[in-house]
């Protein structure tokens, strides 16, 4: 769904009509249609604007949080977790010798990297 999907949804779930968003906003209500049927798309005070009117997230508008939910989604925590880990997925090697829970810490891959690498003499 688009943005000027949203704003429609938005609009309608409020119960307004574009005549009553023109009223509250002072925004002429052909430039209100542009906005919902694709043709131009709002600036970014506009959209705060509407966001309060019609009681919505900005995020959700722009679907920020879904994008924000799936780096939490992610196995690690710890963003720096995750790239280190990265590291051991890309080194067979260390794939075979570490099974990493959710919880470690980015000290406890790191380490463990650095405990395999001497063992291989990489270091």
């Amino acid at each position: 769904m688009g943005l000027n999907d949203k704003l429609k949804e938005a609009r309608k779930k409020k119960g307004m009509t574009q005549d009553d968003v023109e009223q509250k906003t002072g925004i002429n209500k052909k430039t209100i249609s542009n906005w919902e049927n694709g043709v131009s798309r709002p600036d970014v005070d506009s959209i705060s604007l509407l966001c309060k009117i019609y009681g919505i997230d900005p995020n959700d508008l722009f679907e920020w949080d879904s994008v924000k939910e799936k780096q939490q989604e992610g196995y690690y925590l710890d963003p720096e977790a995750a790239a280190i880990a990265q590291e051991i997925y890309e080194d067979q090697d260390l794939k075979m010798l570490f099974d990493a829970s959710r919880k470690v810490s980015k000290n406890d891959i790191q380490l463990v990297i650095d405990m395999v690498k001497r063992l291989k003499g990489d270091e």
